[in-house]
């Protein structure tokens, strides 16, 4: 097991402070050191430009014990590929990987070795996260290439498909309401499969970080996710999951989020579609 206080003690690695919110390091800088995590948390995030402008995607959150840039150990590239920021208060031990690590293997070779195996450990964890993420997202998009006509049938279909791949109890599917404020229409619920709802609800309070949805028109348990579905510029379809006794990690929110943009991709076509269709009829008439 990594001796955490042997490495903090070692000449080697430096114990440094960061305050929430301060960067670590940005995409693009050049930094050689490894770091171990040794209280709360880091946001690792990637610049993605979107419409013209560049903005952070989160790809995970990493905690005590994490390794960051674990790569540095054994090659030469110093430019880090993504941001890491402090959601909070955050103690980091970082060693050089080209001036002092070398010399730390020499010295402690016992201590190199545990600190070998850690990082193995992290890396084989963040590969499988990237395996099932990737895995997902083949099923979810083989789905997509399948459908013949895009109708409401084609967009349930998807949606039992996230069901079963995210392993949850039930997902609900909600449009926004075009007339009315607090108003929305539920679509599609898991639980009463292959049935087309259209029940407004009024829903008075909606935080998707504090995960509250409270209505007095719809029965609904706890749930842990809501992911808004962005069609062209506005949020106006909402996907609520929901699994029994559990929470959803940072890599299932990540999928989550990957296949809600195909999910969006699918409902979108159908407004075009459906668009074209009232502009032929209105031609017709």
């Amino acid at each position: 097991m990594l001796d955490i206080n042997f490495l903090e003690k070692s000449w080697y690695f430096k114990k440094i402070s960061i305050k929430t919110w301060d960067v670590l390091f940005n995409e693009w800088d050049k930094d050689n050191n490894l770091y171990i995590i040794i209280s709360w948390k880091i946001s690792i995030e990637k610049n993605i430009i979107q419409n013209d402008k560049t903005r952070r995607r989160k790809l995970s959150t990493l905690l005590i014990f994490d390794i960051i840039w674990e790569s540095s150990t054994n090659w030469n590239e110093r430019n880090k590929q993504v941001n890491a920021i402090a959601i909070s208060n955050t103690i980091l031990l970082k060693i050089g990987c080209q001036e002092k690590i070398k010399e730390f293997f020499l010295k402690f070779p016992l201590e190199w070795i545990k600190l070998l195996k850690h990082i193995i450990f992290i890396s084989n964890k963040r590969l499988l996260k990237i395996n099932r993420e990737i895995t997902t997202n083949y099923e979810i998009n083989k789905n997509i290439s399948e459908i013949k006509n895009i109708n409401f049938e084609s967009i349930f279909e998807i949606i039992e498909k996230m069901k079963e791949l995210m392993l949850c109890t039930y997902i609900l599917l909600f449009e926004k309401s075009p007339s009315f404020k607090d108003y929305y229409i539920l679509r599609y619920d898991t639980r009463l499969k292959w049935k087309i709802q259209d029940n407004i609800i009024e829903i008075k309070e909606w935080d998707s970080e504090i995960k509250i949805l409270k209505s007095s028109d719809i029965n609904l348990d706890i749930f842990n996710l809501i992911n808004k579905l962005k069609i062209w510029n506005d949020e106006l379809w909402f996907i609520v999951v929901w699994r029994k006794n559990n929470i959803f990690n940072e890599s299932e929110k990540n999928i989550l989020i990957s296949m809600s943009n195909s999910l969006s991709w699918i409902i979108r076509q159908k407004s075009i579609i459906q668009e074209e269709k009232n502009k032929n009829f209105m031609k017709n008439k």
